[in-house]
């Protein structure tokens, strides 16, 4: 769909450029138009900054002849 409106001005008279932009800016948080999603900022918290070391620690732990 993206591909087809790669031109200088498509027929709804938004150019691709802008549309790259804008959600380059919805997504990078020093933008002024970032907007954090609270499903995204929970998951965040709960799997990368929980669940992750957990399993990773878990990983980090010796294991003995008999687990082999």
């Amino acid at each position: 769909m993206l591909k087809e409106g790669d031109s200088k001005k498509s027929p709804t008279g938004i150019n691709i450029d802008s549309l790259k932009e804008y959600f380059k800016a919805i997504n990078t948080p020093e933008s002024k138009f970032f907007q954090a999603d609270d499903d995204i900022i929970n998951f965040n918290h709960y799997i990368v900054d929980c669940e992750m070391k957990i399993m990773f620690s878990e990983l980090d732990l010796p294991f003995t002849k008999e687990e082999v």
